[in-house]
């Protein structure tokens, strides 16, 4: 184990404090917290996250920041990220992958009960609707044979009952329920669409450098990530947010044709920036 890992997990443990509050206090997620403990500091996403992730954590024990940086360079490089990174970001894109598959899955076999469920029904309305077609002909066949001739009976019945059951048929087939799968699907997505509210503002996030983030939108959604080189964010509030940056040099904020840049040096972490959209509909922030 590295031996800034062993400082920082002995003076969590001598203050009497968990992963989860670190985590609540400084924005850092408790699986970053415990590659760090662990000593598995290397397979933190790069070096400048692992330089932040430390730093914040230190300053936090109110340890010796400068004496903790010191002891980090003596044992780490950048070199020693560069590998773990790609498998960070596979892992991440085999989730989201995973996950639009689980979604798909559930969809379609939303379909396929909806589907079965409607024909069942229609089997059910049909043979209702073939009875009760039945019944009214046997009735009128009744009626010809007590008023009709005795001798014309026989070939009156025998022409009555063929088109008596050619009615039936044509009745039958009249009454029949075409299913559509195809309008059945689209109409499921629909109402799924419909149970998502639409956020009335949408703020883009342009990064030129890596940087962890976290977002709070009108105080309920919260959007945690690492952003990558290049990287835009588009993300939806209706009247305000809160942002933690991780590299305040490398996020671009921008609503509709306004700019906000040079939050704060490279490297530099900033917390709880509140955001907001004023009378003339221009966004705002508050350190």
């Amino acid at each position: 184990m590295s031996k800034v890992s062993e400082i920082l997990k002995q003076e969590r443990e001598k203050q009497g404090l968990n992963l989860e509050d670190i985590s609540k206090k400084t924005k850092i997620s408790t699986n970053f917290l415990n590659l760090i403990e662990s000593g598995e500091i290397e397979k933190l996403p790069s070096y400048a996250h692992a330089f932040g992730f430390i730093r914040n954590y230190a300053s936090f024990l109110k340890l010796n920041v400068e004496e903790i940086e010191n002891i980090f360079k003596e044992e780490f490089s950048k070199e020693d990220f560069g590998k773990k990174k790609a498998g960070i970001v596979e892992s991440e894109q085999s989730n989201t992958s995973n996950s639009s598959s689980n979604f798909y899955k559930v969809f379609f076999i939303a379909i396929g009960v909806i589907i079965v469920i409607s024909l069942i029904i229609f089997l059910l309305y049909k043979k209702d609707s073939t009875k009760e077609v039945i019944n009214k002909t046997d009735n009128v066949m009744q009626e010809r044979i007590v008023t009709d001739n005795i001798s014309k009976d026989n070939k009156s019945l025998d022409n009555s009952s063929a088109a008596s059951i050619d009615n039936v048929s044509a009745n039958t087939k009249s009454n029949e329920v075409k299913i559509d799968p195809e309008i059945i699907a689209k109409e499921v997505f629909k109402k799924e669409q419909d149970k998502e509210k639409k956020a009335s503002k949408i703020v883009s996030l342009l990064f030129n450098d890596i940087c962890w983030i976290h977002l709070k939108a009108d105080n309920k959604t919260d959007y945690d990530f690492i952003a990558e080189k290049d990287l835009v964010k588009n993300i939806g509030f209706d009247n305000s947010f809160k942002l933690d940056i991780g590299n305040a040099a490398a996020v671009t904020i921008k609503y509709k044709d306004q700019v906000i840049q040079g939050l704060g040096d490279y490297r530099q972490p900033l917390k709880n920036l509140y955001f907001y959209v004023n009378d003339n509909d221009t966004l705002v922030f508050e350190k």
